[in-house]
C-alpha cells in the first residue's frame, strides 16, 4: 500500500553490515573514509537514520572506537546530521560485551 500524503517515513540505512566482505561486492564500504561517504550520500537521499559497522584494516567487523569517532567526524564535517546508530552487535560474539558497548563512546 502507498503512503498516504499525511504519512511520515523514516529511512534507515545500514551502509556495510558486519559479515561481508569487499571481495563478494567491490563496492561496499570498508574504511571510515568509505562508510562515511556512504552514508552521507543515503542521508542526501533522504535516510534519516545510518546504522553503521566499521571495519579494521583488513575489512573485518571491528569495535575500534577511534574508527567509530572518524566515521562520526567525517560524517558530520559534510554538514550531516543524519541520526547516528553505531552498532553493538560485536559481530555475532566475536568479541567480549565490553567491547561491544565500545562504540557508544563515541557519542553516536
Amino acid at each position: 500500500m502507498a503512503p498516504m500524503s499525511s504519512d511520515k517515513i523514516i529511512l534507515s540505512v545500514a551502509t556495510t553490515g558486519s559479515w561481508a566482505l569487499k571481495s563478494q561486492n567491490p563496492a561496499l564500504p570498508v574504511t571510515p573514509e568509505e562508510i562515511a561517504a556512504a552514508a552521507v550520500e543515503s542521508w542526501r537521499e533522504g535516510a534519516a537514520i545510518a546504522h553503521v559497522h566499521v571495519r579494521d584494516d583488513a575489512g573485518a567487523m571491528s569495535c575500534d572506537l577511534a574508527r567509530f569517532r572518524r566515521v562520526k567526524e567525517l560524517i558530520r564535517a559534510q554538514g550531516c546530521d543524519v541520526i547516528i546508530n553505531f552498532s553493538t552487535s560485536g559481530g555475532a560474539g566475536r568479541v567480549d560485551e565490553a567491547e561491544r558497548f565500545n562504540s557508544l563512546s563515541a557519542g553516536p
